[in-house]
C-alpha cells in the first residue's frame, strides 16, 4: 500500500495499482468503497461501488485521520459518518489504518475501507433472532443507527440510558404494553453497543420447555439405569440360583445331578 501511494504519481503503474485496489471492493460485496490518503490528508485514490464522484476536500483536520496516524498501524473502526471528500450522502462505517513502510518504519498514509449503512443493515437483518426479538445498535456516543423494528427516538434514548446505568441482563422493561427482558453487549474494538429486547413471555416459555426436556431426560436416564441394573442382577443371580438348587439336591442324595456351566 505504501508503494501504491507512490506509484500513483507514475502513469505506467497507475492502471496496475488501480486494478488491485478496485478488485478489493469488487471481490467482496460486503464492502462498498476504498480510499488511499497521504499524510497531508489528500485523497489520492477513491473508488466507490456506486461510482460516486470525489471532490477536492482534505481530511487532515478530521479527528479519525489524526487518530489513525497516531495509531501507527493499528486498525480503527469508525461509527457511521459521511465521507466529506465525496458527493455521496449515505453514511458509511469504516475501517482505517496507517500504512507503514516496511523498509524504514515510517508512515506513508492511510488506507480507508467503507461499508454503506444500507449494506450494514442488510447484513444485520440476516442474523438469526427469536420471534418478537428487537435489536438496536448504538455507536459509542449513544446514537442509534440500526434497529429491526420501529421505535420512537425518546424510547430508544431511554433504553440506552438504562443500559448505561446497568450492565448485562436487566429487569423487565415495558414497551408497547409488553414486558421485555433486556440484554446488552458492547464491542471493545469499535464501541458499538448491541441491545436485545426479548419478550418476557417468550423467555418463560423457553425456560418451561427446557425444564420439560430436562425432566423427561432425567426420567429416561433413570429408567435406563434401572433396566441395566436389573439386567446385570439377573445375569449374575441366575447361575448362582442354579448352583444353589443343585447343591440342595446333592445334599438330599441325588448324586447324579449336573450343573451346566455357560462360559460365554
Amino acid at each position: 500500500m505504501q508503494r501504491a501511494l507512490l506509484q500513483f504519481s507514475n502513469p505506467k503503474n497507475y492502471n496496475l495499482v488501480y486494478g488491485n485496489l478496485v478488485s478489493i471492493i469488487q471481490g467482496n460485496f460486503k464492502l462498498d468503497s476504498i480510499s488511499l490518503i497521504n499524510l497531508e490528508g489528500e485523497v489520492k485514490f477513491y473508488y466507490d461501488r456506486d461510482m460516486s464522484s470525489q471532490n477536492l476536500r482534505t481530511v487532515q483536520e478530521e479527528s479519525w485521520f489524526q487518530d489513525t496516524i497516531e495509531g501507527s498501524g493499528r486498525a480503527f473502526i469508525l461509527p457511521p459518518h459521511q465521507n466529506i471528500y465525496t458527493d455521496k450522502e449515505e453514511e458509511v462505517v469504516s475501517v482505517c489504518r496507517a500504512i507503514i513502510d516496511p523498509y524504514n518504519d515510517k508512515i506513508a498514509g492511510v488506507l480507508k475501507i467503507d461499508q454503506d449503512i444500507s449494506t450494514f443493515m442488510r447484513i444485520f437483518d440476516s442474523v438469526d433472532r427469536s420471534e418478537g426479538e428487537i435489536n438496536l445498535v448504538y455507536d459509542e456516543t449513544g446514537r442509534l443507527f440500526y434497529m429491526n423494528e420501529s421505535m420512537l427516538p425518546q424510547n430508544a434514548e431511554k433504553l440506552f440510558q438504562l443500559t448505561e446505568k446497568k450492565g448485562g441482563w436487566q429487569d423487565n422493561w415495558m414497551y408497547n404494553n409488553q414486558k421485555f427482558i433486556i440484554a446488552e453487549g458492547q464491542s471493545s474494538n469499535n464501541g458499538y453497543k448491541v441491545v436485545s429486547l426479548t419478550p418476557e413471555q417468550d423467555v418463560k416459555e423457553q425456560a418451561r420447555f427446557i425444564r420439560i426436556i430436562n425432566t423427561w431426560t432425567a426420567i429416561i436416564l433413570t429408567a435406563l439405569c434401572i433396566g441395566i441394573a436389573l439386567m446385570i442382577s439377573t445375569t449374575i443371580n441366575k447361575p448362582i440360583k442354579k448352583l444353589k438348587d443343585s447343591m440342595v439336591e446333592f445334599r438330599e442324595g441325588n448324586l447324579g445331578i449336573q450343573v451346566e456351566v455357560n462360559r460365554n
